[in-house]
């Protein structure tokens, strides 16, 4: 299947007066046509950074490096006007916090049809349409009514369903899901990523959702990319997650979630601290300060492994035949 999105050896730099932030330090990825993929990992570990790269939304501090691929052109080479032609067209955006986002001077059904007039996809008229008729599709009652309201009438989970629906207004072949539910309660959260489920199987969109709950990737997702660092630890399809999963970084991840059906206790964690990428990179695995399976072939730094279809691990182990 010929992949909608491709990132090859992405790396991304930030400039600033105190030094350089090494954010991202050659990441590849696929989005396979179609599928969701869940790009997941704490904070700082550059997942927001990889995708906001796709549609060259950094700010101009960033010096950006490698390739990406979608629909069989290099976003990193095109000009800004062949730029603004994809975006919210071919590419949609749901970011975490709609409100920083949305014009509060502007009505809802305003923000809702600017894409396809930008776009010239459609007239004032047939967007009204459109646009009410896709506010109806996300769940939001009285859509005609709502289309002439403004954000701060609505509140933070119907919010996030206008997000979607902008985002989705002109049809594109990949939407983009910034941690959209993390400022939702669990309710309403559970509702916002059935709605992104059905939706991205109904129009047969790729997804790319970037979370920090492993729970919500295996829900929503086929496939998931761990980042630490501002690198891929492992990427696995979700079928494999929990039983099969390699990395001892995303094995510690997922020790740490409590279980039902354990006592209560005090909670397995990783030791030590995130790595500090605003300083050199260490020559060796990103990991192993923290690793306890650290080994002396540790010192250098582990590719990225062809472990099982689908399935990548950055670990000497998965070479040495100690992974479990």
């Amino acid at each position: 299947m010929v992949p909608d999105l491709q990132v090859n050896n992405l790396s991304v730099q930030f400039r600033s007066d105190e030094g350089h932030v090494n954010a991202i330090n050659g990441v590849s990825l696929v989005v396979p046509a179609g599928k969701a993929v869940a790009i997941v990992g704490e904070s700082g570990s550059g997942k927001s950074t990889v995708m906001m790269s796709v549609p060259r939304l950094l700010p101009g501090n960033a010096c950006v490096r490698g390739e990406i691929l979608f629909d069989g052109c290099d976003m990193l080479k095109l000009s800004e006007k062949a730029l603004r032609a994809r975006r919210g067209k071919d590419i949609g955006m749901i970011f975490q916090n709609p409100s920083a986002y949305l014009n509060p001077t502007k009505t809802v059904g305003q923000q809702l049809i600017e894409p396809l007039l930008y776009h010239h996809m459609a007239s004032a008229a047939a967007a009204k349409k459109t646009a009410i008729s896709l506010l109806d599709q996300v769940g939001i009652a009285d859509p005609d009514a709502r289309f002439n309201m403004y954000p701060f009438e609505f509140s933070g989970g119907m919010l996030q369903r206008v997000m979607i629906a902008i985002a989705l207004i002109a049809s594109p072949k990949l939407l983009i899901a910034d941690e959209p539910t993390t400022a939702l309660d669990v309710t309403v959260q559970a509702e916002i990523l059935m709605l992104l489920k059905q939706l991205q199987r109904d129009r047969g969109m790729s997804l790319v959702f970037i979370t920090h709950d492993l729970a919500v990737a295996a829900q929503l997702c086929d496939e998931v990319y761990v980042m630490y660092g501002g690198m891929v630890m492992e990427h696995i399809p979700v079928p494999s997650l929990v039983n099969q999963c390699s990395h001892p970084y995303l094995q510690g991840l997922l020790n740490s979630i409590p279980r039902l059906n354990e006592p209560v206790g005090r909670l397995p964690f990783i030791p030590g601290n995130p790595i500090n990428t605003t300083r050199a990179l260490p020559d060796g695995c990103i990991f192993a300060d923290r690793c306890t399976a650290k080994m002396d072939i540790c010192s250098k730094r582990p590719p990225l492994f062809s472990y099982a279809a689908h399935h990548e691990v950055a670990c000497w182990l998965a070479q040495t035949g100690g992974i479990a």
